[in-house]
């Protein structure tokens, strides 16, 4: 008899110790009622924080890249780069970072941001001095605009506009800015400049090229060689943080094709590396 009940002590433990697991599985929801499949398209929001220059072949590439993908929302964020840094860092949600410097992806590289495998130059651009097309008068060097006739001159701010950075270097180098810096006025980005001198708010300011060429009101007086500032280029990255990496490897891998390069060279970009 007790041997009897030993036995179905036993297997009544035995059954417990198999079931509990699955039960308690189950309890927690923890089994999927379906598996995942993996063939499944990347889907879901996009957020794209890309400097002002880059907005107008954005939007383009952007209507673009959602027929070829359409389960990925892109949302376009612009601005000024280092302005756009400063989000990021705050914790604003962010999932590929396009800056017009290395300076600013660098920043996000060094604070962890971004690593630096899931980055990489992408574009160039010119950096380039604009007046309104009213303005007739003759240009032969920078030092035109320490004269007279050059009163308030549009600048991007240098801390975090980066058409700015590479205008105030430019100046320094050429012993200017001491002379120009009075005259300034300090815009918070780059098409922000475009559009004072497209209004005739100010007599000149600085832009990429690639702006001057949507500009309505406005025209190239002079290119400024690029031995006078930092390289213009555009990287991009994927953020650490992001929270959607399929679609930010699309988006990544997408940019990089033939089709966006075409986009990119109709608007005056150079694709790096060209």
């Amino acid at each position: 008899m007790k041997e009897s009940i030993l036995k179905r002590s036993k297997v009544r433990a035995l059954i417990a110790y198999v079931l509990l697991p699955v039960l308690l599985l189950h309890s927690c929801n923890l089994l999927p009622s379906t598996p995942p499949n993996e063939n499944d398209p990347a889907q879901g929001t996009l957020v794209v924080s890309a400097d002002t220059s880059l907005q107008t072949v954005l939007v383009e590439i952007q209507d673009n890249f959602e027929r070829k993908y359409p389960h990925v929302e892109v949302q376009l964020n612009f601005g000024a780069s280092g302005t756009l840094q400063n989000q990021i860092e705050q914790g604003t949600a962010t999932d590929i970072f396009m800056p017009a410097s290395s300076k600013h992806m660098n920043s996000l590289i060094k604070s962890g941001f971004v690593t630096a495998d899931q980055q990489q130059h992408l574009l160039s651009n010119e950096l380039v001095v604009i007046v309104n097309t009213t303005n007739k008068q003759t240009w032969s060097s920078l030092k035109k605009l320490t004269s007279s006739d050059m009163e308030r001159i549009a600048i991007g701010a240098p801390e975090t506009d980066s058409a700015g950075m590479y205008a105030e270097q430019t100046l320094q180098r050429l012993h200017f800015w001491n002379d120009i810096k009075n005259k300034a006025v300090f815009t918070k980005d780059v098409r922000q400049v475009l559009s004072y001198v497209d209004t005739g708010n100010v007599d000149a300011g600085f832009v990429y090229r690639t702006d001057a060429l949507v500009a309505k009101n406005s025209k190239i007086v002079h290119f400024v060689s690029p031995k006078h500032h930092d390289p213009v280029v555009y990287p991009i990255g994927i953020i650490q943080q992001t929270r959607n990496v399929e679609a930010a490897q699309l988006w990544m891998a997408y940019v990089q094709q033939p089709e966006a390069q075409q986009i990119f060279k109709r608007y005056g970009f150079k694709i790096a590396g060209e």
